[in-house]
C-alpha cells in the first residue's frame, strides 16, 4: 500500500462531505391541523470507536511520519524518513550508504525500500512491531536467522 491510497481516501472522504453539505434543504411541509404537541425526540450518541492510533502499524493507514525513525541491528542502521526516503549503511562502513525511497505493502505489514541508484536492489521487511522490523527474502519468505535479521527502533 503506498503513501498516496489514504491521501486519496482523505480526498474523496472530503468531497463526499462537500457533496452531503450542500444539499438544499428541503421545502418546509404545510401546515397541519393537528395541534398536539409532537413528541419530544431523542438522539442517540454515537457509538464509540477507537480513535486511529499512529503507532498501530497493522492499521492501513500506516502514517509515514509517526512510523518514521531510525532502526539498527548487529549489521545495519537505516534512517525512515518522514518525507518517505531512507538512508541504509552498514555498520562496517558507514560511508557507503544506500538511499532511496520507502513504501508499506499488504496494509502496513511490510516495507520495502526501493533504492535510488542502479546497483542496489530492492529490500523487502516485515513489521514485527512499532519498534521491530525483520529484514525479508527478496520472494517475502522470513529469514533464515530472524534475530540477525532484526532492525530495533534507536
Amino acid at each position: 500500500m503506498s503513501i498516496r491510497q489514504p491521501i486519496a481516501f482523505a480526498a474523496l472522504a472530503f468531497a463526499t462531505l462537500l457533496a452531503v453539505a450542500c444539499k438544499p434543504e428541503p421545502a418546509a411541509p404545510a401546515a397541519s391541523t393537528n395541534t398536539e404537541p409532537a413528541p419530544p425526540v431523542s438522539i442517540a450518541a454515537p457509538a464509540p470507536t477507537d480513535a486511529l492510533d499512529a503507532s498501530d502499524i497493522s492499521s492501513p493507514a500506516l502514517d509515514a511520519k509517526a512510523f518514521a525513525g531510525t532502526f539498527g541491528g548487529d549489521d545495519d542502521t537505516l534512517e525512515l524518513r518522514a518525507d518517505s526516503t531512507f538512508r541504509l549503511s552498514a555498520k562496517a562502513d558507514a560511508t557507503k550508504a544506500i538511499t532511496g525511497t520507502w513504501s508499506t505493502e499488504q496494509e502496513g505489514e511490510h516495507l520495502r525500500l526501493t533504492p535510488a541508484g542502479k546497483g542496489a536492489s530492492t529490500r523487502l521487511y516485515d513489521v514485527v512491531s512499532r519498534d521491530e522490523i525483520q529484514k525479508l527474502a527478496a520472494d517475502g519468505t522470513p529469514a533464515a536467522d530472524p534475530v540477525a535479521a532484526s532492525l530495533h527502533r534507536q
